[in-house]
């Protein structure tokens, strides 16, 4: 059953777990805690700018951080020094950045275990094609980048085979482009925030549950049963 979100508000549940760290930046005290519990770490110009380039090998960081399954990387920073250690991360995050076209994202297809990755506030007009290269890619979030070129993207989206999950937010985005069709492992989209006013036909998307419209400006969503 497909379920439509039209709810312009939404609850923010926050879980937080005593055992567990998932958002450690603080590497002056990396020594004083247990690193099994580390489990997410956020690298920043502040903390990257305080290490020696030699912190950042694959096996150092497997070694400071066993258990590491989510990385927030925020602004632009050296992705050539950072992207290459971080092989065991699941969830990578970019907030912020500029400097993601081109060689320094090579090296996500070396991830063991790459499922998520996520583009917020960024100054990007396309989505990175060695997405498509990542095999075991299932998640992906874009939210608030009004420079992104939408049809780039979906024709990106369209060749990666495992898309489970899509959130497109806030994009500034009119018209949701045809190509979301051959996305045949979909199975929930998110589009609010953005300033659509019509859907194309989805229900040749046969695993697609859910679809977040929230907060755009839709007067007939009949087009989703054609």
């Amino acid at each position: 059953m497909l379920v439509i979100k039209l709810l312009k508000y939404s609850v923010l549940f926050l879980l937080i777990c005593s055992c567990s760290i998932y958002r450690f930046e603080d590497f002056d005290r990396l020594d004083k805690i247990n690193k099994r519990r580390i489990k997410g770490i956020v690298l920043n110009a502040e903390n990257v700018g305080a290490l020696d380039r030699s912190f950042f090998t694959v096996e150092n960081f497997k070694t400071q951080f066993p258990n590491l399954e989510i990385t927030s990387i925020h602004g632009d920073l050296n992705l050539e020094l950072i992207l290459p250690c971080l092989v065991k991360t699941k969830h990578l995050n970019f907030y912020h950045a500029r400097n993601l076209n081109g060689a320094p994202l090579t090296s996500l297809v070396d991830y063991e275990s790459l499922i998520k990755i996520g583009f917020l506030a960024c100054d990007i007009d396309s989505l990175p094609p060695i997405c498509t290269e990542i095999t075991d890619l299932s998640w992906i979030q874009i939210y608030e980048s009004p420079n992104i070129n939408h049809e780039q993207v979906f024709a990106v989206l369209a060749n990666m085979k495992n898309l489970e999950v899509l959130y497109y937010e806030k994009n500034q985005l009119k018209q949701l482009p045809e190509s979301i069709l051959r996305v045949r492992q979909l199975k929930s989209l998110n589009l609010n925030e953005n300033q659509l006013t019509d859907l194309p036909a989805l229900d040749s998307l046969k695993y697609l549950y859910t679809v977040d419209i929230s907060w755009n400006s839709i007067y007939r969503i009949s087009s989703l049963f054609n």
